[in-house]
C-alpha cells in the first residue's frame, strides 16, 4: 500500500432538495410531486496527498489524507498554493497543527450544511486493513471482471461497538458496511463501496481503482458521494477525479506538536 502519495483532484459537489408534496387533480384524485430545488455547485481543485502516521491512530487508520485546496470554482485562493507539498519538501515532515490547519481551510469550502472529514477515497480501505479486520464479518460473494481483472465481490459489516466512524461526541452511529472487489491473483482493491448512518440519514462513496505498475500500487480514479440527509432536507452529491498520482521524493511523514 502506498503511504506517500499524492495525487491531482478534481472535486465537483452538488446540493440540491427534493421537495414533495401532492397535487390534486379534477374528480379530487391527486398524485405524489417532487421537485427538484438545485442549492449550489462547487467546484474544487487540490492536491491529494497520503502520508503514513508513527503508529495507528485512534481510528485505526495507519495513514492521513489531507486535501489541500488551491482552487474553488475556477478561482486560485489568496494562501500560497501547494502549501503541504512545498512544507514536504523542504524538510520531509509535516507537524500535526500545519496539518490541522490545511485540513480545516479545506473542510470549508464543502458545499452543503453538514461537516464533512470522510470524503477521501482511502476511507474504504480502512475497513479491510489487517489492524481493522477483527470488527469486521466478511462474506465472498461472487467473481466479477473489473477493469479487465478477475475480482472477488466481498460484503464486510462491521461488527465491533462504537463504530470506527463516530461523529462529534461519539454520538451512536449505525455499523459500517459496504463491498470491496479484490483482484483475486494480486489483492489489489479495485473498487470499493462504504455506507455508514441510519436508515433515514446515511452516506454513501463508492471508488474506483486503478493498478499503476510503475508504482506497483492500486491509486484512486474516482470516488462518489451521495449524502442523505432525510426526507425535504438538502442532499449532497460529489464526484472527485483523480490523476497524476506520484510517490514523494522525500521520505514524508506526520510528526505530532504539544
Amino acid at each position: 500500500m502506498l503511504l506517500r502519495l499524492v495525487c491531482d483532484e478534481r472535486y465537483e459537489q452538488h446540493e440540491y432538495v427534493d421537495v414533495r408534496g401532492v397535487e390534486w387533480s379534477p374528480g379530487l384524485s391527486y398524485h405524489e410531486t417532487v421537485r427538484r430545488r438545485n442549492l449550489g455547485t462547487r467546484r474544487l481543485r487540490s492536491d491529494l496527498i497520503t502520508i503514513a502516521t508513527p503508529d495507528t491512530a485512534s481510528d485505526g487508520s495507519p495513514w492521513v489524507q489531507l486535501r489541500d485546496v488551491h482552487e474553488v470554482d475556477g478561482k486560485p485562493q489568496p494562501y500560497e498554493p501547494h502549501r503541504a507539498l512545498r512544507l514536504l519538501a523542504r524538510s520531509g515532515t509535516l507537524d500535526s497543527s500545519a496539518a490541522k490547519r490545511i485540513a480545516e481551510q479545506s473542510a470549508q469550502f464543502n458545499i452543503g450544511p453538514v461537516k464533512r472529514t470522510l470524503n477521501f477515497p482511502l476511507l474504504p480501505l480502512l475497513f479491510v486493513i489487517r489492524q481493522n479486520q477483527w470488527r469486521f464479518a466478511y462474506t465472498l460473494e461472487r467473481f466479477e471482471e473489473v477493469g479487465g481483472r478477475k475480482a472477488g465481490v466481498v460484503q464486510y459489516r462491521e461488527q465491533a461497538i462504537p463504530s470506527l466512524i463516530r461523529p462529534a461526541g461519539n454520538a451512536y452511529i449505525a455499523p459500517v458496511q459496504g463491498h470491496v472487489w479484490i483482484d483475486s491473483k494480486q489483492g489489489y482493491v479495485l473498487r470499493a463501496t462504504v455506507r455508514h448512518g441510519g436508515s433515514v440519514e446515511h452516506t454513501d462513496l463508492q471508488v474506483e481503482y486503478r493498478v499503476d505498475a510503475k508504482l506497483d500500487a492500486a491509486v484512486p480514479v474516482q470516488m462518489r458521494e451521495d449524502i442523505d440527509l432525510g426526507p425535504n432536507k438538502p442532499r449532497l452529491k460529489g464526484v472527485a477525479q483523480y490523476t497524476n498520482c506520484r510517490r514523494f521524493e522525500t521520505q514524508a511523514r506526520i510528526i505530532q506538536r504539544d
